[in-house]
């Protein structure tokens, strides 16, 4: 647990405070569902495909409400391969309705940490950070 508080403080650093969010006419904010996102790593030169399903739940900590605890699957691999490259774990906690602090692991990789702030409830703004990747620039969108 203290490793994924230090996380989430450094994600929050990364990405800074972001205000707004709200759910709107497109529905409530919430991480639950499934997203994907196209970005390319500065060092790889290749369209990567991230697919995430997510679901999403209160937190169980008494002393920090309104927090929602995030887990999932999902996979990482170029945007034309038809098998996925790399299998994810996703853990991690919506601290408020605007941003999200993801943790993502694969067996064999340094864990990566995705810092976003949903731009609407279908849209997540995102950096990753970790194992390979610096600061690289992800936009998830809702598939479902």
């Amino acid at each position: 647990m203290r490793r994924f508080l230090s996380v989430c403080a450094v994600l929050a650093v990364l990405v800074g405070c972001g205000g707004g969010g709200g759910g709107g006419a497109d529905g409530p904010i919430t991480a639950a569902g499934s997203w994907e996102g196209f970005f390319t790593p500065s060092s790889m030169h290749k369209q990567r495909l991230a697919l995430v399903d997510l679901a999403e739940e209160p937190t169980a900590d008494e002393t920090r409400p309104g927090v929602q605890v995030v887990s999932g699957i999902g996979s990482l691999k170029p945007a034309n391969a038809d098998t996925p490259l790399i299998f994810l774990t996703v853990e991690g906690e919506r601290p408020n309705e605007a941003d999200v602090a993801l943790v993502l692991s694969a067996d064999g990789y340094q864990d990566v940490l995705f810092s976003g702030h949903f731009d609407g409830p279908n849209r997540i703004n995102a950096l990753l950070g970790g194992s390979g990747f610096v600061a690289e620039a992800v936009t998830m969108k809702r598939i479902d």
